[in-house]
């Protein structure tokens, strides 16, 4: 009898009290809700976003109705590929009939910078992110999403599949718009909305050109070499896809010896953006890294708001 009133005495110390229950149900709706708050501000911080990527990827389904792709063919790509330059470049290399190799080289290239990215968001997300839920991630990496969510204080697995989730379905409805429009309207007007994509590639390229030098010169280097292949006697023969791999690397190699970029500048770099997103949520970034990871800019708006 004692040792089974001990026994009984155990298993009262062991099960958890009411209150403890009431905590943990209470502390689970609130992670919960919390998930959902960050799902919804990425879902309207990425409108823009995906506003944008609708009327650009019209352009997308108008090539991929001239390359001879069905609609449907056109939507599956731009859901599965979701890189509009990759993209762009696997239309006119699939239109060419070339082979595999020179599709997947030309597509990792294009999208190389890809890397550097998921590797930076990779080292901002919380712990418990598994690698089921980066892989996930991995899949809306663009330069817009990635911007959208580096610059925040704290990026939250939730908030990243908001904010693809709208962009995602506007490349692919645009896409799908595009294509369907191309196979019913003339040829010559089809040709003119093209230059929607080439006016996003100018959009993309002129910020960075005009900020630096260094950046200017590779481009040139990369132009001129497209404009030989195009030109060129025996060059223009080279498929389309090799001139983009070929003119990759020539340029990128060039910029890497002669340009180099330091790690104290990479660093300056990711401070200031951090910084500059911490002072449009608040300044918290800024104020948690301290004063020396802020630049002169970040740190004077905080000074004139503590004023304030």
């Amino acid at each position: 009898m004692k040792s089974g009133s001990s026994g009984v005495r155990n298993v009262k110390k062991i099960a958890p009290s009411a209150g403890e229950y009431q905590d943990s149900s209470a502390g689970a709706t609130k992670n919960s809700r919390d998930v959902r708050t960050e799902f919804i501000l990425g879902m309207k911080a990425s409108i823009p976003i995906a506003l944008a990527y609708f009327v650009v990827s019209i352009a997308v389904g108008l090539y991929w109705v001239q390359a001879d792709f069905t609609p449907l063919a056109s939507a599956i790509f731009s859901a599965t590929s979701f890189s509009s330059t990759g993209e762009f470049a696997g239309i006119k290399i699939m239109a060419a009939r070339s082979g595999f190799f020179e599709l997947a080289l030309t597509t990792i290239l294009i999208n190389l910078r890809y890397v550097l990215m998921s590797a930076s968001i990779s080292q901002r997300l919380p712990s418990e992110a598994g690698l089921p839920q980066r892989l996930l991630l991995a899949f809306g990496v663009t330069d817009e999403i990635y911007a959208v969510n580096i610059t925040r204080p704290h990026v939250t697995v939730a908030h990243y599949l908001g904010a693809t989730l709208w962009p995602v379905f506007g490349w692919v409805a645009g896409t799908l718009v595009g294509a369907y429009a191309g196979s019913v309207v003339p040829e010559s007007v089809a040709s003119a909305a093209g230059i929607l994509l080439y006016a996003m590639f100018v959009a993309i390229v002129i910020p960075p050109v005009m900020g630096s030098s260094h950046v200017a010169c590779v481009a040139g280097i990369a132009a001129g070499i497209s404009v030989l292949f195009a030109y060129a006697p025996v060059l223009k023969a080279v498929a389309f896809g090799w001139r983009v791999i070929i003119a990759t690397l020539i340029a990128a190699g060039i910029g890497a010896t002669f340009f180099p970029h330091s790690s104290a500048d990479t660093q300056d770099s990711q401070d200031d953006r951090s910084c500059a997103g911490g002072s449009a949520n608040g300044g918290d970034s800024c104020v948690a890294s301290g004063s020396d990871a802020c630049g002169s800019g970040a740190r004077d708006s905080l000074e004139r708001n503590g004023d304030e």
